[in-house]
């Protein structure tokens, strides 16, 4: 466990100005929750911008496909639970309908207690992975410096597009749900 410890540290003080350049300003936060993961040996710490903002926090961060994965499982819980009342009181089968339901819920939980525990555990490993595939590379350092920043680096981009695509998400959610309301309604 000292070598590994001694490896962290040693790596932390060669690749500290890589890892600001693709974390940015909260580098420090980050290097301190890879520090207690390596400490402790487990992968959870808690985030509470990854716990409230779950897709936004995950695209400002560049983990599109994370974010899209939290957005599709986003959009069923909407759709569900938007659509459940007029459902189960028109559905021929209230038991499927309300376990639908209930699992739900309970994914919806998992969701937001999985974005900020596990929510800079993703970022980090992204982190790594970045700065030792362009560091191999024999590039020069002023060039492994500007794709670091445009691979890792958030920016008010991608926070705004975070943003936009998470209403668009919940404004089609809604609209599913009104729809299938609408079908249950006639069916019933």
């Amino acid at each position: 466990m000292e070598i590994e410890k001694q490896k962290f540290e040693d790596s932390e003080n060669d690749n500290h100005h890589l890892f600001t350049a693709f974390i940015g300003k909260k580098v420090d936060k980050y290097l301190d929750a890879q520090k207690q993961f390596e400490n402790n040996g487990l992968i959870i710490r808690w985030n509470w911008s990854a716990a409230f903002l779950g897709p936004i926090w995950l695209f400002y961060r560049k983990l599109y496909g994370y974010s899209l994965l939290y957005l599709l499982l986003l959009m069923s819980v909407l759709i569900i639970s938007g659509s459940f009342p007029t459902v189960y009181v028109h559905a021929s089968n209230r038991e499927i309908i309300a376990a639908i339901y209930s699992y739900s819920e309970i994914l919806s939980i998992i969701m937001f207690l999985g974005s900020a525990f596990f929510g800079s555990y993703l970022y980090l490993n992204k982190a790594q992975k970045t700065i030792a595939k362009y560091k191999n590379k024999g590039i020069s350092e002023t060039d492994l410096i500007a794709i670091l920043q445009r691979k890792g680096n958030p920016t008010y981009t991608t926070l705004t597009i975070g943003i936009l695509l998470t209403a668009v998400a919940i404004v089609v959610s809604i609209l599913i749900a009104s729809t299938l309301m609408t079908v249950a309604r006639m069916m019933g």
